[in-house]
C-alpha cells in the first residue's frame, strides 16, 4: 500500500480512520494543543531523558514534597541557612565543641558555670610511704599567687580524697592565697577535717566530716577557678605531712 498524504484526505486532516492501517500506526485521539495530560501517558513512560534541562522549577514542585533523602550529601551549608532562621539551640551538636576562643571577653559567665581548673598538684596513696591508721592526723599546707583583673572572681579550693574541705574567693587584681587543714582519721572510712583558706583579705574556715577509705589511694589537691580566662591562680606550695597517733 502506498503512503498517505494530506492531499488524499478530507480537509487536510488525518483521523483515526485514515491512520489505522492494519494497526501499524498508533491511534491518534485528535489531541488539542496543550491538552496532553497524565491520563494520556502510560505508567512510567516519562523518564529523566524526556525532561529538558532546567525544565522543572519551583512552580512544578508541590509544597513539602522534597524530603531529606532527595538532598545530595553536604549540599546544605552555612550559605543556604537564612540569617533569620533562628535555629533552636537544641538542634545544634555543640557538646564538647565550644572552647575558650568561642567565648567573648564580655560574656560575663557566672563562676558557677565554670569547671574547676586542672589540679595544681596531687598527693596519691600513703603519706611519706606510711599507711594511714585510725588516730593519725594529716596536716596540709598550700598557697600561691593570684593575678588578673580587679573585680573578677578568683577561687582557690582544697580537697582531701576528692572532697572539698576549704574554699576562698577573691576579687582583687593581684594577691596571694594560702591555707592549711588538719584531717583526723577516726575510722577505716571516717575523718574529721578542719580547714582554713584565705585569698588576700577574704577567706573561710570549715569543719567537715569525711568518709574517705584509708585502705586505698587518697588524693590531696588544690584547684584554681577564674571568671576571666586571662586571670591565673597558681599553686606554688602544697605540703602533706603525717602526724602519727
Amino acid at each position: 500500500m502506498g503512503a498517505i498524504s494530506l492531499t488524499r484526505t478530507t480537509g487536510g486532516t488525518v483521523s483515526n480512520a485514515n491512520a489505522n492501517l492494519n494497526n501499524n500506526w498508533t491511534t491518534i485521539e485528535n489531541l488539542v494543543n496543550g491538552a496532553l495530560d497524565a491520563s494520556n501517558l502510560a505508567a512510567d513512560s516519562v523518564g529523566s531523558s524526556e525532561i529538558a534541562a532546567n525544565a522543572v522549577t519551583t512552580a512544578e514542585i508541590l509544597d513539602a514534597a522534597v524530603t531529606l533523602a532527595k538532598l545530595a550529601s553536604s549540599s546544605v551549608d552555612n550559605s543556604k541557612v537564612a540569617a533569620a532562621a533562628a535555629i533552636a539551640y537544641s538542634k545544634l551538636a555543640l557538646a564538647g565543641s565550644i572552647v575558650n576562643a568561642d567565648i567573648a571577653a564580655a560574656a560575663a559567665l557566672a563562676v558557677s558555670k565554670l569547671a574547676a581548673g586542672a589540679d595544681s598538684r596531687q598527693f596519691i596513696g600513703m603519706v611519706g610511704g606510711v599507711p594511714l591508721a585510725v588516730g593519725d592526723m594529716v596536716r596540709i599546707a598550700a598557697g600561691g599567687p593570684m593575678t588578673g583583673s580587679s573585680g573578677a572572681s578568683k577561687i582557690a579550693r582544697l580537697y582531701f580524697g576528692g572532697t572539698e574541705i576549704a574554699v576562698a574567693n577573691a576579687g582583687t587584681a593581684t594577691g596571694h592565697w594560702s591555707g592549711m587543714a588538719h584531717v583526723l582519721v577516726t575510722g577505716a572510712s571516717a575523718e574529721e577535717a578542719t580547714a582554713l583558706l584565705f585569698a588576700t583579705t577574704s577567706g573561710s574556715g570549715r569543719q567537715e566530716t569525711l568518709a574517705v577509705a584509708i585502705s586505698g589511694a587518697i588524693v590531696v589537691k588544690t584547684t584554681g577557678q577564674t571568671t576571666n580566662a586571662a586571670d591565673e591562680i597558681t599553686s606554688k606550695q602544697l605540703s602533706v605531712e603525717l602526724i602519727p597517733a
